[in-house]
């Protein structure tokens, strides 16, 4: 039992914030790109240095641009990258004019970003006033109280602090580097590295700056800016291209300020796999694979449970599309075929847009949607605590509660606090919620097993009455407690975080009219559970011991198959596992799915299952 708990800590390591998969390098190289087409036009007029020391600072920062990309993996696009990058640096020695290299170094961050696939924009919706204390704390004795750059500790520095007044030169960066200068800091100046702070306060800091040159608006307003080209886009380039400059220096200083209109889960769905088939004509077949896996598990899975309700054939046929599509990216099948498979999970989608859109859900769908929510995900949670609880009572055992308790009220708290993280700290994604969800199973499903096992050893009289013997008067051994507390913790936490994602969902769906209905029929749910959870309990402690011992240790065995046939589906749903489709009926409830692979899973635990029974019978008792 010792082995469980760091089972759980490595389980916990597949939801922690997730790391940029382009690492510092890449975003280094984007850092000093910045600089050199921010700096270089003041350095060079006509032909002729006008700046000997920055003039030398850019040659040093092109050249490192070059160093840095030999540093990195190979991608096929680093021999044109290395060529363009000595290219820019032939430019510079050349003294070419100013536009020239900005273009250049503008070319460049571009083509660098696609290679590395960075991530230029913030996890979450910046908030600059929480970081007005922090910016005093740390920036002002440099940049000044007021942002002008006559901060104390900045006199004499070369170069001198900057001004975040000086408009001219702020409408030339992007959030998104000020965001890298505060990561990376500016090597050979006073401007040091700010890694330390955490990602979210590293982009607010970023907004709070910018907003020295503009006033926060008076109320919420729309943005006909997303949040990407708010990081990534510069003042300069927006009034190119005809927008408003002054509204766009407005809102990326204050992005919380937006009334967000957040794209409902189909037609994130929608749109992520238009973004995917982009990438597939773009030859980006990994990319386009991530994509078809975020499309369902972050969009089109969130609806399900409403779609039933009105079209459960529906339903089944656009999850079999995109899981189709999904599995053709990753065959490598022709374009031709990857086309077809794309425009029926496209059209499928379309269908289910317009059903679930026709007036949004009825107040009755809404609460039988609702109910159904609480009740599927729930209903294996309650077996479990019940059998649990109904065991410890009969044993005598009631002291060992406290670490059931403890099992299932940790669980809510990590839900909780899982699904308030991914929503306001780091984007936790659909595969990494997916995987979670179908490692636990799969953990809870050997906890089943060692308890199953285990109570079924007792179901025999004499193997009952030693026990009574031994356990009558004290608590259960320390590493039964923490399994009994593990295996609450599990059956509820695998379940929590979508349980809310589910109903978050629904809510949207069902408008104005209908939320009312959403919390009736969690409450009716929730009823349900107690009454469910009571009669279980009851039921339990009349029937004779044997008995009672033998109908445990199934429901346990019952359980872990269960748990085996989700976590296995939860885990093909992120592409960590293949699938193959059978033509059969499912109970989805019951961890039955028309597939080979998790039915192949669940006969090997029944095997398992019947394995044990067998050897513990020819044990002398």
């Amino acid at each position: 039992m010792k082995r469980i708990i760091p089972s759980l800590v490595l389980l916990f390591g597949l939801i922690s914030p997730v790391v940029l998969a382009s690492g510092p390098g890449p975003e280094r190289i984007l850092h000093l790109l910045s600089y050199v087409g921010v700096d270089y036009p003041m350095t060079v007029a006509d032909g002729q240095i006008v700046d000997q020391g920055e003039y030398v600072e850019q040659v040093e920062f092109a050249e490192a641009v070059e160093a840095i990309l030999q540093t990195l993996p190979a991608t096929e696009q680093t021999p044109q990258l290395l060529v363009d990058t000595r290219t820019l640096q032939q430019l510079i020695e050349e003294k070419r004019p100013g536009g020239e290299i900005k273009a250049m170094t503008a070319a460049l961050s571009e083509a660098v970003t696609r290679a590395y696939d960075i991530k230029l924009a913030p996890r979450g919706t910046p908030v600059p006033a929480s970081v007005s204390t922090l910016y005093q704390q740390m920036c002002a004795a440099c940049h000044g109280a007021t942002g002008l750059g006559d901060g104390v500790a900045g006199a004499g520095m070369e170069p001198a602090p900057a001004n975040f007044h000086d408009s001219e030169r702020m409408n030339e960066l992007t959030l998104f580097g000020l965001y890298n200068t505060i990561t990376l800091g500016v090597e050979g100046t006073g401007m040091a590295s700010y890694a330390n702070l955490s990602e979210a306060q590293r982009w607010s800091l970023a907004a709070f700056v910018a907003g020295y040159v503009t006033k926060a608006p008076a109320q919420k307003v729309k943005s006909p800016f997303s949040l990407d080209e708010l990081a990534t886009l510069t003042p300069v380039q927006v009034e190119a291209r005809g927008q408003d400059q002054a509204r766009f220096v407005q809102l990326r200083a204050h992005p919380d300020s937006i009334d967000s209109d957040k794209p409902t889960p189909l037609a994130y769905a929608k749109q992520t796999l238009t973004e995917s088939w982009l990438a597939v004509e773009n030859g980006q077949l990994d990319k386009a694979y991530q994509l078809s896996i975020g499309a369902y598990l972050e969009g089109f899975e969130l609806v399900e449970a409403s779609l039933d309700n009105l079209d459960k054939a529906l339903r089944k046929e656009i999850e079999a599309a995109m899981f189709a599509y999904r599995d053709g990216l990753r065959d490598g099948l022709a374009e031709s075929d990857l086309a077809q498979r794309y425009q029926r999970a496209q059209a499928g989608l379309e269908k289910a847009q317009i059903l679930l859109s026709e007036g949004g859900l009825s107040p009755l769908l809404s609460f039988v949607a609702s109910l159904i929510i609480l009740l599927r995900e729930g209903l294996e949670a309650i077996l479990v605590l019940a059998a649990i609880y109904a065991f410890l009572s009969r044993s005598g055992a009631t002291g060992s509660m406290k670490y059931v308790h403890s099992g299932w009220m940790a669980a809510l708290v990590c839900g909780v606090a899982t699904w308030a993280v991914a929503n306001y700290l780091f984007d936790i994604s659909g595969a990494s919620r997916e995987l979670t969800e179908g490692m636990t199973a799969l953990l809870a499903t050997a906890i089943l097993l060692w308890v199953g096992v285990w109570m079924h050893s007792k179901a025999h009289a004499s193997n009952w009455q030693q026990y009574i013997k031994e356990k009558l008067s004290a608590s259960l051994s320390s590493g039964q407690n923490i399994g009994f507390a593990v295996l609450a913790f599990v059956a509820v936490y695998r379940e929590i975080f979508e349980i809310i994602l589910f109903y978050q969902a629904l809510w949207l769906q069902a408008g104005t009219e209908g939320q009312q209905a959403v919390l009736f029929g969690m409450l009716a749910a929730t009823v349900l559970l107690v009454v469910l959870s009571i009669v279980i309990f009851k039921l339990a402690m009349r029937v004779p011991v044997g008995m009672f011992f033998k109908v445990n240790a199934a429901i346990m065995f019952a359980l872990a198959v269960i748990f085996a046939g989700r976590g296995i589906a939860a885990l093909q749903e992120t592409g960590s596992i293949v699938s193959i489709p059978l033509n059969l009926p499912e109970a989805t409830w019951l961890g039955i799915y028309a597939d080979g692979v998790t039915l192949a899973s669940q006969a090997a635990v029944i095997g398992l299952i019947v394995l044990m029974t067998l050897v513990q019978r020819k044990t002398p008792a």
